[in-house]
């Protein structure tokens, strides 16, 4: 059944916040919605409450360059309005991936990197982790890495109430965030415990009152979760995911399953379509400096290692732990900020394994920026449709009950058949059609509305020429 993309939700949201004051979604065919029919009968879609105020106001910019432009709502189909409106506003996923990179260089300094050790860990970010092309989808899990680092960056630098603050805008932005809460509130904990000398009872209450704060933002992101779900839905339990058409006709969902997580693990650490390690590999180079972590700061390290193996765990076992549609392990990506802390400490990495990340790092992720990965990623009649799920039959015995019958293929790699479309796509000299080519924004846009085009060419002028400001900056920082 062919549905609005997740993506696009997140904009309808922001419309609606924007125009009649709801992040009800009543904009969307009901028989293309993805999500929930509320006790009031409208629709909402299955996301924290927070997203749609955090992408609000690049939303605002999206109207507003539309109209300098001269367009109007409801002129032409597709709409030019709401695809001008829709891609600046997903540039917030950009600007948050740029405050996650400008998080960690934070957390590093805190954690005693002089400015190019720090700039270096940040770059490795930024440039050579799946990150990068997160910042060109509508997906909010940027936005979640931006304030799980500048929450950790925050407590290093003893501002325990700011650090609190971003940790619940983050579990708001995601229910599932809340799962790292624990681990997160052992760095103030930490901190407040003198190392070398066991632990009295005063210390644990000092530990205690320290991780209070973090404690104090999960309980209320709980709170706010389950009060948005009953008004929505009537159920406090109730997320907005709605699984039947995916399930054999009568089941119960299970969107956790234990028994599960062994293929999930495998698909998350091995996978070539999934591997954290393929899609982040300067994590290989952070998990070798995690002793030096350990013994630098033992609280940033138990919060880092503690959320990055909780969240393996967690997502393993996950109804679709490879994320649904997406590029690379998406459910992951919040953590890979944390997990490259011990690049901060400890002897720096030598060239030759820092080149060899580099090298992988930048090809993956410049793969993912230029080839849209919906064009392999769906259930279609077409052969390259199928290559990323395959679907059993109800009688299989292969799919556990409540699991849907849509199983990723551990077998699925992008780095084969990306270089294939993106060749495809070099080589075809027609007119882009919507839903192929190369996943570039001016593209995008002249496929609207050829009278686009100028506005695509002054956008990217815009984000090249920030780009060289910032590589400007690095250099400098390494220098």
């Amino acid at each position: 059944m062919s549905r609005v993309a997740d993506e696009f939700e997140v904009h309808c949201q922001a419309e609606s916040l924007w125009e009649r004051g709801t992040q009800a979604v009543d904009q969307v065919p009901r028989e293309v919605f993805f999500g929930r029919v509320g006790r009031d009968g409208r629709q909402y879609a299955p996301y924290g409450p927070a997203t749609a105020f955090l992408v609000l106001p690049h939303h605002a910019l999206g109207r507003g360059v539309a109209r300098a432009a001269g367009l109007r709502p409801g002129e032409g189909a597709p709409d030019p309005w709401r695809e001008v409106v829709a891609a600046f506003g997903s540039l917030a996923t950009a600007t948050w991936a740029a405050l996650a990179v400008a998080g960690l260089f934070r957390a590093a300094r805190a954690l005693g990197a002089d400015p190019r050790r720090a700039a270096l860990t940040a770059a490795l970010l930024g440039g050579a982790t799946f990150l990068w092309p997160y910042a060109t989808f509508f997906y909010a899990e940027p936005i979640s890495a931006a304030l799980l680092v500048w929450g950790v960056a925050w407590h290093l630098e003893g501002r325990a109430l700011p650090g609190a603050a971003a940790f619940l805008l983050a579990f708001l932005v995601k229910s599932t965030n809340l799962v790292l809460a624990p681990a997160l509130a052992l760095l103030p904990a930490a901190q407040a415990l003198a190392p070398g000398r066991p632990s009295t009872a005063d210390d644990l209450r000092r530990a205690l009152r320290a991780a209070a704060p973090a404690l104090g933002a999960t309980l209320l992101a709980a709170v706010v979760h389950a009060e948005w779900n009953a008004w929505r839905f009537g159920d406090p339990l109730q997320f907005g995911y709605d699984w039947g058409e995916l399930l054999r006709p009568g089941e119960r969902p299970r969107p956790f399953l234990l028994a599960e997580a062994p293929r999930g693990l495998v698909g998350l650490l091995l996978s070539p379509g999934k591997s954290l390690f393929l899609f982040a590999p300067p994590l290989a180079l952070a998990l070798w400096r995690a002793p030096a972590l350990w013994r630098a700061h033992r609280g940033a390290a138990l919060a880092a290692l503690g959320a990055g193996l909780t969240a393996l765990l967690f997502f393993a076992s996950y109804f679709y732990w490879e994320g649904g549609y997406a590029f690379g392990p998406r459910h992951l990506l919040p953590v890979v900020p944390l997990l490259l802390l011990p690049l901060a400490c400890g002897p720096a990495p030598r060239r030759a394994a820092l080149g060899a990340v580099v090298a992988i790092g930048v090809t993956v992720q410049a793969l993912g920026v230029t080839v849209s990965f919906m064009e392999d990623q769906a259930m279609g009649e077409r052969a390259r449709s199928s290559a990323y799920y395959e679907r059993h039959a109800p009688d299989d015995p292969a799919v556990p009950p409540g699991r849907p019958l849509n199983r990723y293929r551990l077998d699925y790699s992008p780095l084969v058949s990306y270089p294939r479309r993106l060749v495809e796509h070099l080589r075809d000299d027609g007119p882009p059609e919507v839903g192929r080519g190369l996943d570039l924004l001016p593209l995008h846009l002249t496929r609207v509305d050829p009278g686009l085009q100028a506005l695509g060419r002054a956008t990217s002028l815009a984000a090249l020429a920030l780009l060289a400001w910032a590589s400007w900056r690095l250099r400098a920082a390494l220098t």
